[in-house]
């Protein structure tokens, strides 16, 4: 496992939005970081809402499917 170096907050959030929105991710607006952190918060959490909400969706389809197995 590779190290862990210390981050700014700035840092830490370009990490994250790397990781999850990709690298080539960007605001076309000319607009101040803050703005566009929300923008990219926002980005992330509901990307995160689709995939937890597709994982929450599949297991419960497949606890529905035993069950009409059992009926």
């Amino acid at each position: 496992m590779e190290t862990l170096k210390c981050m700014t907050d700035k840092e830490a959030l370009d990490e994250v939005i790397n990781h999850i929105l990709g690298k080539d991710w960007y605001v076309v607006d000319s607009m101040p970081r803050d703005q566009v952190n929300a923008i990219a918060v926002e980005e992330i959490k509901n990307k995160w809402d689709s995939v937890t909400g597709r994982i929450l969706k599949d297991k419960w389809n497949n606890v529905i499917d035993k069950l009409k197995f059992k009926i």
